[in-house]
Parts: structure tokens; C-alpha cells; sequence
């Protein structure tokens, strides 16, 4: 029985049908990538476009070429690159890809020359002195080659590589911002391909136009973000290099929030990396704080669904409130965990608030005028019997009304409305409190019974100019 040394056989027909769909600039990417991640001072890419051809080369000056001449045939063979987290390879295949879609290919090194055609595969002994040169060629409109063009034209080539398309010298980009964080990597590990946490380098730039992330300079794809993000690491990819781990996307987000979120202004502060972010266990207190106070204002509640009242105290007050509604269960977690914002309950609730009753004894005449005026206008306007109670408190509002029962709060109303006779001051707070016999503030019943209140009064003491004048036994 014949035997054949490899147990496999690679269709390249069959492995072009797969990359059916990708934009073109792909083939360009894995060379130039590969160039990149080598020792090497330049690479030249040149290229042309005629009779919907392109014919490029990609050029560098490493001094020993390809170390392994096979490696360009070769698929999923091992690579050192597997090994080091700050090499873009890993798995051996993306030139080979390229290859699959090109009419033709020629790889000369310093090892010699391999020529991929219509009739298969060559080998020569022609070879460089030093680097390498990977010419193409492969079907492409004009559109894709002004695509491939554009691409290749917005890479963020390192510091330390002279990189050049068509003559035209591309400029390395000083980051913007620059910091470390913790990211998932990947790397082989005792021959196992293992994702482990790394700190890594984390360079943030302008976009120009839609935001991308970056693995070392090479663009992966576009995101929703402020910056473009350029991982000095291996980035977790899938094989294809076309989707990346839905929670390092997270993670990395929650590390750009910790260090700008001083910088999001109020439009970008509910945008969806800002969103993500905010769900991560990553994100810090003060980032939290600093978006919540951006997106909601510094006057700003979660509403108690379970304390009405104190939701509309914080409507009448100005207060921005924040409804469950608007955010997910992993933002409102993370919100609670920091402290970010106060429930209305917290703010303007009474009922947890310490509240110390004034003794009978040290009630003023005008206090007990004031309260059995507000009796009367209850009884003959609203037709109703209700308490008037005087307290102390650190809640916010001077009065409150609820249970039919109205309390002076003397911690917050100025003891110069409390006088023997009817006032301005009084009777807008008397009126305002008594309004909720209808409803809260947001409700047409308040308003109602408030412009109720105000034509029966004008009416009365139209009438009668005795009105303000109260029963004694009220007092």
C-alpha cells in the first residue's frame, strides 16, 4: 500500500471560495503585516492597477529573509510568532489566504524564490541579498483598487519602520493619549494556544472619519468609539481576523472610559462604547459618577417608582429624573455600586427622614394662626377637615401635604411669614401644598384644585372681608 508523508491536502480553489466577500485590501494586509512583524527597518508597497488587474509588491530590508522558505506554502505550520503576544501572526494561514485569490505569486528571499502560476508551484534558486519581496497579482475593479488604496494608506505604522505606498512615505502618528491596561492576549503556552491577560501599551488617536480598532498599527474594524484604538498586543481574534470577543470589546472600552470620561461631553455620553463600558466590572467609580452627572445634570434622582411624591418634589424642583427604563440592569448595577446618583426617595422622601415635632409650647401666635387659616381655607374651599402639623427637618422642601395632613417644615420656611395676618409668602405656600389634594405636580388634578383654590378665595373675599379673620377656637 503506497504512503504519502502528510496526512493532508489543501484546495486552493476551495480555500478562494472562502474568502469570497472579504474587501481586497485583505490580500495586501497579511503581507504587510507579515513585513511588520519581522526585524525590519522599511517597507515599500507599490502598486498598479490596469485592465482590472492589480499587480503589487510588498519590499522590507530584514537581513535573514523568510526563516523558514516553505512558510509561504505552508499552512498552520508553527511559528514563533505563536508565541510572542506583540507579533501580529498566529496561526501560519493569512498570506495563504491571500495567495488563494491571486493569478499569480512570487516570494523572494534570501533562502531563494518560490513562484505560484496557472501550473502550480516553482521553486528557484534566485534569491536576495537581504529581505524579502512578495509580489502579487490579482483581479480587482478600479473601485476596490481605490478601496485597497485607501486601506493600506491608513495604516499606523510603528516608530521604528520607514513605511512607504507608491513613493508616498506614511508618517508615524503620535498617539493622543497613551496608557496601560490589563487585556486579554493570545499566545502559545506549552504548546497550548492560550488567551491570557497581559499589560499591554493602549494608543488612542483622532479618527478620521468612522473609529476603528487597531492590533499594532493594522486595522481590524470600524467600532463605535471617540478614538481610533491601537493595541500594542495580539487582539483576540477569530481566524478569519473579522470578529473580535465581545467582552475584551467591553473591557477595553471600561479602560479608555477610566482614563477620558472627563472629556466625553453631553451628546457622546450615551453613545454605545460609552454604554458598554459603563456595564463592565472594569469601570471605575469616578468614571461612572462623571458620565452620569455629564448625561443627567449635576441636579439629577433615580426615581422611586414606589415613592411618587418624591419623584414629583423632584420634578418641582428641577430635578433631571432617571427612570429603570433608561438604562440596562449592568448599568444601573454599576451606578448603585459607585453611588453615582441619589434616589429621589433619598432626596426629597420624608418618611425616612429623622423628623422632631414642635412641642405646643413653643409655638408662636402666628404659627397657630397660620395653621388654623390653612384649616379654614381646607374646610370652606376644598370642603375638606384636615391636621396642620409644625416639624423639623433636613428634608429640602418647606412643606409637605399627604393623608390629609399638611406640615410646616421650620427647618426651611423663614419664621417671617408666620405672622397674626394673612401674607403672600403664606398663602402661596398654603395654596401650593393644599393643590395636592388633586394630584402631584405633573398631574392636571394639582393644577385644578390650585386654580380652584385661587378663584373661591378671590370670590370669598370679595364677599366677605371678614374671611382672613379665623374662629379662635381654630387657634
Amino acid at each position: 500500500m503506497a504512503k504519502t508523508k502528510e496526512w493532508f491536502s489543501v484546495s486552493k480553489e476551495g480555500l478562494k471560495e472562502l474568502q469570497a466577500g472579504k474587501p481586497k485590501s485583505y490580500i495586501l494586509r497579511e503581507l504587510i503585516q507579515n513585513a511588520w512583524d519581522e526585524n525590519i527597518s522599511k517597507c515599500i508597497v507599490n502598486t498598479s492597477w490596469d485592465s482590472n488587474k492589480i499587480r503589487a509588491e510588498v519590499i522590507d530590508d530584514n537581513p535573514e529573509g523568510f526563516k523558514d522558505i516553505t512558510d509561504s506554502y505552508t499552512l498552520f505550520k508553527h511559528t514563533t510568532k505563536r508565541d510572542n503576544p506583540t507579533k501580529r501572526g498566529r496561526f501560519n494561514l493569512g498570506e495563504k489566504q491571500a495567495f488563494s485569490v491571486c493569478d499569480q505569486v512570487t516570494v523572494t528571499t534570501v533562502k531563494g524564490t518560490v513562484i505560484f502560476d496557472k501550473d502550480g508551484r516553482a521553486h528557484s534558486k534566485l534569491s536576495s541579498k537581504a529581505g524579502s519581496r512578495i509580489e502579487v497579482c490579482f483581479k480587482a475593479t478600479k473601485k476596490e483598487n481605490e478601496e485597497i488604496l485607501t486601506e493600506i494608506n491608513s495604516y499606523l505604522p510603528p516608530k521604528n519602520i520607514t513605511y512607504t505606498v507608491n513613493g508616498l512615505h506614511i508618517e508615524y502618528e503620535e498617539p493622543d493619549i497613551v496608557f496601560k491596561a490589563l487585556l486579554t492576549t493570545e499566545k502559545n503556552e506549552d504548546g497550548i494556544f492560550k488567551r491570557p491577560q497581559r499589560n499591554t501599551e493602549i494608543n488612542l488617536h483622532a479618527p478620521i472619519g468612522k473609529a476603528r480598532i487597531y492590533e499594532m498599527g493594522i486595522p481590524v474594524f470600524e467600532i463605535e468609539c471617540k478614538y481610533d484604538i491601537d493595541v500594542q498586543q495580539k487582539i483576540p481574534l477569530s481566524i478569519d481576523r473579522e470578529t473580535i470577543l465581545p467582552s475584551f470589546m467591553k473591557d477595553i472600552y471600561a479602560e479608555i472610559l477610566n482614563k477620558t470620561h472627563y472629556e466625553i461631553a453631553k451628546d457622546e455620553s450615551s453613545s454605545i462604547w460609552v454604554r458598554e463600558a459603563m456595564t463592565d466590572e472594569r469601570v471605575s467609580n469616578e468614571a461612572i459618577a462623571g458620565i452620569v452627572k455629564t448625561r443627567y445634570g449635576e441636579n439629577s434622582c433615580i426615581a422611586n417608582p414606589f415613592d411618587k411624591k418624591s419623584i414629583d418634589d423632584a420634578i418641582s424642583h428641577g430635578f433631571n429624573v432617571v427612570h429603570g427604563s433608561e438604562l440596562s440592569k449592568e448599568e444601573w448595577d454599576n451606578i448603585r455600586k459607585a453611588n453615582a446618583i441619589k434616589t429621589s426617595t433619598q432626596l426629597f422622601g420624608q418618611d425616612h427622614l429623622p423628623c422632631i415635632a414642635v412641642p405646643e409650647l413653643s409655638l408662636t401666635e402666628g404659627h397657630k394662626y397660620v395653621r388654623s387659616l390653612t384649616k379654614k381655607i381646607a374646610k370652606e374651599v376644598l370642603k375638606i377637615e384636615i391636621d396642620v402639623k409644625f416639624i423639623r427637618s433636613q428634608a429640602s422642601i418647606m412643606a409637605d401635604y399627604g393623608s390629609r395632613t399638611l406640615r410646616f417644615n421650620l427647618s426651611r420656611i423663614s419664621k417671617g411669614i408666620f405672622t397674626t395676618e394673612p401674607n403672600e409668602s403664606i398663602l402661596d405656600l398654603i395654596i401650593h401644598e393644599l393643590g395636592h389634594e388633586g394630584g402631584m405636580h405633573t398631574e392636571i388634578g394639582y393644577h385644578q384644585t390650585i386654580t380652584k383654590i385661587g378663584a373661591c378665595l378671590a370670590m370669598r373675599i370679595a364677599m366677605d372681608q371678614d374671611f382672613f379673620v379665623v374662629d379662635e377656637s381654630l387657634l
